[in-house]
């Protein structure tokens, strides 16, 4: 199953890299992906307004499609926006665990007032996983806090209200839910680098949290206020995603 969901994902990120050009003022962006274009060479600026204009997921739904909801269903459009509004002030009850709100005290709030979540935390016993471990050193038993339950951080780290925060843009129009989830991928990959920490320890939950970005990012891709640096970003975190997926 591993292997065929590795493949499944290195084929969409792959796919994304032959379509891309660099230009001079990417010249100097170095990542995997990167890396990637300049072999094919294509490159990122012209590939992603190419990839934007084109329908590439079933969840990318035509304008039609959300007038049709709109207008037949407005309770699921009422719930699915409330939804979306309890996760714009990071409020989530994952599994069980009751409502809660994890704050990362470690890092601060931005200029802008995002505030970090933290992805290490167990709401239930109220324990934190430590950090800044590589995930082929991890030892569960030896490593985890107390009783705490690794599921619980893992679980938000799918990354899975993701797609509710697409789909209260595309309902909406209003870019807070697309720039939310911006700053949730910035949160993340800086608090979750690359194969560091219990995040990245379960291939499985990775290869969800991939496919739940890709789907979140189709959704939001048509916001005008996202500029193309964090797109950038944002597809080589996919990238690398793909490739941890195929080595573990």
């Amino acid at each position: 199953m591993r292997t065929a969901i590795a493949a499944s994902v290195r084929r969409l990120i792959t796919g994304f890299a032959r379509r891309l050009s660099v230009t001079n003022s990417e010249s100097s962006w170095n990542s995997p992906l990167a890396q990637e274009l300049t072999h094919a060479g294509m490159t990122f600026s012209q590939w992603l307004v190419r990839y934007q204009s084109e329908q590439r997921l079933y969840i990318d739904l035509p304008t039609s499609a959300v007038t049709y909801l709109q207008e037949h269903h407005p309770e699921r459009v009422t719930a699915t926006i409330a939804s979306a509004e309890t996760l714009l002030s990071h409020q989530f009850c994952l599994l069980g665990s009751g409502s809660y709100t994890p704050v990362d005290a470690e890092r601060s709030p931005s200029p802008g007032g995002y505030t970090p979540i933290d992805w290490y935390w167990d709401p239930v016993s109220r324990l934190r996983f430590p950090g800044g471990i590589p995930h082929s050193e991890w030892d569960l038993y030896a490593m985890r806090p107390g009783n705490a339950d690794i599921k619980l951080p893992w679980e938000l780290a799918r990354c899975q209200h993701w797609v509710t925060l697409g789909q209260a843009y595309r309902l909406t129009g209003e870019s807070r839910y697309a720039f939310e989830l911006a700053h949730q991928l910035d949160d993340f990959v800086q608090a979750n680098p690359i194969g560091i920490g219990i995040n990245w320890t379960c291939t499985m939950d990775v290869a969800i949290r991939a496919l739940n970005w890709a789907l979140g990012l189709t959704l939001i891709q048509k916001c005008q206020g996202l500029e193309c640096e964090f797109w950038k970003r944002a597809h080589a975190a996919l990238f690398e995603h793909g490739q941890f997926i195929e080595q573990n």
